[in-house]
């Protein structure tokens, strides 16, 4: 499709966020589409939405032509912009090597009705951060904890024994001892989900 008939025909191009919120990079696609198609002359609705990619390193595209069928891109620089605008906008083709696969795209839009279901007055509860966070907690009042009662113990000793200041060096070092072991065995079932 020649440039021309494109200035008169309302495409519109969707930027989206990407899984991790990479706010940055969302910013300049959009920039980016933004500029290019200012200097072109071409009159596109382009907006920002809550399309999210489940690739952190791209940044979700949808581009409809003014007769419906949108194509989903995953951009990742605003060189692929240009590609888009010059191969799809311009020439009329789909720029195949950053079109997102049709199965990668079911499970995109199963996320987004799931999403728009839940800020529909339902509320989605992700038990599986809640569970992180009350793990991390947890950690934070057994490091505490810990400590405190390895420098309780030593005062407590060291009234016994008159001693004082080596029962509470000696339990704060415990203290210290037992926390941080007490995390690192916690802490090991988070990492081994992460690298899993």
């Amino acid at each position: 499709m020649p440039a021309e008939d494109i200035r008169n025909n309302k495409w519109s191009i969707k930027v989206g966020l990407n899984s991790n919120g990479m706010t940055d990079m969302r910013q300049t696609v959009y920039e980016s589409f933004n500029a290019k198609l200012h200097n072109l002359g071409m009159d596109v609705e382009l907006m920002q939405t809550g399309l999210m990619s489940a690739d952190s390193a791209v940044v979700l595209v949808e581009v409809s032509p003014p007769d419906g069928g949108s194509v989903y891109y995953g951009l990742a620089t605003p060189d692929d912009v240009e590609h888009v605008i010059n191969g799809h906008l311009v020439g009329g083709k789909t720029v195949s090597e950053l079109v997102i696969p049709a199965d990668g795209m079911n499970n995109i839009k199963i996320r987004q009705k799931e999403a728009a279901h839940s800020s529909s007055g339902n509320v989605k509860v992700d038990v599986h951060q809640w569970r992180e966070a009350l793990n991390l907690l947890g950690l934070g009042w057994f490091l505490g904890l810990s400590i405190l009662a390895g420098v309780l113990g030593g005062i407590w000793l060291d009234n016994i024994l008159e001693t004082k200041p080596l029962c509470i060096l000696v339990g704060l070092f415990l203290g210290i001892i037992v926390a941080f072991f007490g995390a690192y065995r916690m802490l090991l079932p988070l990492i081994k989900e992460k690298r899993g």
